[in-house]
């Protein structure tokens, strides 16, 4: 039975209790959260600890599950990693790329799991597009387009500078086009933050053009909080054979010569129950991650490129990094 603790209360949090309380090969032992009520609201219905001291609640476990805001993933990282503990985080690992290869660095030399969740990778209709690749054969061209009116509440952390940038909070367009293309080669971005106050802001529009290290090239548009129609939703891959093109994130089209066919998508839920078994599976028998470090520090960099080149008005190369 592995022992685990919980960092934060809030919806994740939740979910990822939920999640382990249909498990019998492992238990929560506490939740730790600054906010110690909401820690008793989500410890006390599973005889838990609720506790605000998360140093302490570590040292009492056999596994961590980090569901914090983001800029305290990278300390609570490296406290547990120091205690000898393996650690499974919500994504960002770390909010720059310094911490990032430290932590990875930090758990290699300790031969301890560390596992960042990137549950984008999992949705059923990446996977459909992903196993249809190789009817349109090459990709020669990749974009995405997101444009939300959703405007911001009180509470919403992607809309406040603090929880790192946006090309850290929304890196799930950007984990699955390395995933499509692997490691970026260079990158020139552009964002605009609209009512920017201290650090929250009410609204964004965020562009960039990324050259990977194969040649292909991808497009990206994404906003949130914008006065417009919205838009959904929609990856499109360019092969030498044909198109694929995602949209909504629930359907997916092939198109061939003079024809589209939608494809079968597989309907299932509980993202985070795959990515809870993938975890444990790491700590019991040494399955692998589905999504290597490697890949873990490839957004990373690439991330702290595209900041970069929002700041500096230029073309970033990676390999400068």
């Amino acid at each position: 039975m592995i022992r685990i603790a919980i960092l934060g209360s809030g919806r994740v949090a939740n979910a990822r209790i939920r999640e382990l309380n249909l498990r019998k090969d492992a238990v929560v032992i506490g939740v730790a959260s600054s906010n110690l009520e909401r820690a008793k609201k989500l410890a006390d219905p599973i005889g838990a600890i609720a506790t605000t001291d998360w140093q302490s609640l570590i040292s009492e476990a056999d596994a961590i599950m980090i569901c914090s805001l983001n800029q305290f993933h990278a300390q609570m990282c490296e406290v547990a990693l120091q205690l000898g503990k393996h650690v499974s985080v919500d994504y960002p690992l770390a909010i720059s790329l310094a911490d990032t290869k430290k932590l990875i660095g930090l758990a290699e030399s300790k031969k301890l799991i560390l596992h960042v969740e990137h549950i984008e990778l999992l949705s059923p209709w990446f996977n459909t597009l992903m196993a249809a690749l190789p009817q349109i054969d090459l990709i020669l061209n990749i974009s995405w387009t997101n444009l939300s009116n959703r405007q911001a509440t009180d509470m919403d952390w992607t809309f406040d500078k603090t929880s790192g940038s946006s090309f850290f909070i929304h890196a799930a367009v950007l984990s699955r086009l390395i995933r499509l293309a692997g490691p970026a080669s260079w990158i020139i971005a552009n964002e605009k933050l609209l009512n920017l106050e201290e650090s929250k802001f009410a609204g964004r529009i965020t562009t960039a053009q990324i050259g990977f290290e194969n040649g292909i090239i991808a497009q990206l548009i994404d906003g949130q909080g914008l006065e417009t129609l919205s838009v959904s939703s929609q990856l499109s891959v360019i092969g030498t054979t044909g198109q694929l093109v995602a949209e909504k994130h629930e359907q997916v089209t092939l198109y061939l010569q003079n024809r589209s066919d939608p494809l079968p998508i597989a309907t299932f839920t509980g993202l985070f129950g795959k990515d809870i078994d993938n975890f444990l599976k790491q700590v019991q028998d040494g399955r692998r991650s589905y999504v290597s470090l490697e890949h873990v520090y490839s957004l990373a960099k690439l991330a702290t490129a595209a900041e970069l080149s929002c700041h500096n008005a230029q073309q970033v190369e990676l390999k400068n990094l």
